[in-house]
């Protein structure tokens, strides 16, 4: 049975990529309708099963590798919610697509250390010092659902991050009732700040102190810095609330754009994290370039300011999205869309 599948972009947000106004070009495809395609990336949250559906695209996975947190799997190990990145052949024009790869990272795992209510369908959680909204109606809960959270539960999360940080979540799974302290495996993703390799040996995400030297944790080759992206496991937390990692590795962004090829095609949506001029705004870390012949639904060029939701699809110009269509989609909680 064929189902739906709507894909957003999704991550830490980084602010300052570099933006190169050049033509687009490349393996697209083109029609009177204006339809673009061909090989490239699509990046989001899974909203049904059977042949995927990314905004309107019906997408093939049966040859396709699939992988969950660097571990090959087969489809049953996906589930509603988990933010994927497909890469394949597509063809806006006839609405089809082909995808040669599946993977899927989660954005953390670890304790609840709190939950309040925002109204009566959104909740604020605070987890390994990150915030993260879930939703009654837009977050897919497995092995729980919204009702039944509780701190100290130890959940896999997620989602969609906003221009503040924020994770909107579109998966949540509960791993189990509650943490244990050197047992329970946690793990969190995000770019590196106030970085102390001299003296404590540590660095913050967000909220969160990694402390990387009490137990000695692996680190990348060349070292750690400010901004890199990375992700950190461990299974302690200190009586002063820091993390203490085991393991330290650089973690790809996910970002469809931002590891493309020339010429690629690219659908992403997500929140605009900073805007440089009336014609270049980033979208967390890809930039993102608009043309006069850029085509705009549900609003127009001015409607594009930090912390609007947009659709973005168009293909790869030295690393740079040239925008050929930008679907407007607000400012609201709602991590799927109709695509348009």
């Amino acid at each position: 049975m064929k189902s739906r599948l709507v894909y957003t972009i999704t991550s830490a947000v980084v602010a300052g990529a570099i933006l190169v106004s050049c033509g687009g070009g490349g393996n697209t495809l083109a029609s009177n309708s204006g339809g673009i395609g061909g090989t490239g990336v699509v990046y989001g949250p899974i909203t049904g099963f059977g042949s995927i559906f990314v905004n309107d695209l019906e997408i093939d996975i049966a040859s396709a590798g699939i992988t969950a947190d660097g571990v090959d799997v087969d489809e049953t190990a996906l589930n509603l919610g988990m933010v994927v990145r497909v890469s394949g052949n597509f063809d806006t024009a006839n609405l089809t697509g082909v995808a040669t790869s599946v993977t899927y990272r989660d954005n953390l795992e670890g304790p609840i250390d709190s939950i309040s209510s925002i109204d009566a369908t959104n909740k604020q959680l605070v987890v390994l010092g990150q915030t993260i909204i879930v939703s009654s109606t837009t977050t897919n809960f497995a092995n729980t659902d919204f009702a039944s959270l509780v701190p100290d539960n130890v959940i896999e999360v997620s989602g969609l991050v906003d221009n503040a940080g924020v994770i909107r979540a579109t998966h949540v799974e509960r791993k189990s009732d509650s943490f244990t302290n050197g047992t329970t495996v946690i793990e969190v993703k995000g770019a590196i700040q106030n970085l102390d390799n001299a003296a404590a040996g540590t660095f913050v995400i967000n909220t969160l102190t990694v402390d990387y030297l009490t137990l000695g944790a692996t680190t990348p080759q060349g070292g750690l810095s400010n901004g890199l992206f990375v992700e950190v496991k461990g299974m302690s937390i200190s009586g002063s609330g820091e993390l203490q990692a085991t393991s330290i590795e650089l973690e790809d962004e996910g970002f469809g754009g931002s590891d493309s090829n020339e010429g690629d095609y690219v659908e992403i949506e997500g929140f605009v994290s900073s805007i440089t001029s009336p014609t270049e705004f980033n979208m967390g870390a890809q930039a993102v370039q608009t043309r006069s012949s850029t085509r705009y639904e549900g609003g127009s060029a001015a409607s594009i300011q930090v912390g609007i939701k947009l659709e973005v699809e168009g293909t790869i110009a030295n690393g740079v999205l040239m925008a050929d269509k930008i679907s407007i989609e607000g400012s609201d909680n709602d991590s799927s869309s109709d695509g348009g």
